[in-house]
């Protein structure tokens, strides 16, 4: 049923609670995963620097760290807009299922700041799995 399963992560605290979650797909049957994470523009532009080294280093961590559950699995890093690049990976790879975590923003967060999950819902031609991981305490 769902044989390619892009799984969307942000690299926060939250990444490993939406991850610890994975052995359960495994056991539906999905063996295929593509780990991907994409840097916003927004956050390179802020930051004056690129952190994309980084970025890639954690995101194949992760990548380990999925294949360590059984799941054969590769890795995407993206800078731009995340629900726009996420669509766009989700495109290129045949994804059968688009899987990302949500913190959880209220209604009024959500109204003026919009949400990664929101805008991914609003625009995706494949099923898309948004998973409650709560807020990252800073």
């Amino acid at each position: 049923m769902f044989e390619r399963v892009l799984i969307g992560i942000d690299l926060s605290p939250s990444t490993d609670a939406l991850l610890a979650a994975l052995p359960r797909m495994r056991d539906a049957g999905v063996g295929s995963l593509t780990l991907a994470h994409v840097i916003p523009v927004s956050y390179v532009n802020f930051a004056g620097v690129s952190h994309e080294d980084r970025h890639r280093a954690a995101l194949e961590e992760k990548g380990r760290d999925v294949q360590a559950m059984g799941f054969a699995c590769d890795t995407v890093l993206r800078v731009g807009d995340p629900a726009v690049e996420l669509l766009a990976i989700a495109e290129e790879i045949g994804a059968t299922l688009l899987v990302m975590g949500s913190r959880g923003q209220n209604r009024l967060e959500e109204f003026f700041l919009g949400s990664v999950a929101t805008q991914v819902l609003r625009h995706a031609t494949l099923p898309v799995l948004v998973t409650p991981i709560g807020r990252d305490v800073a």
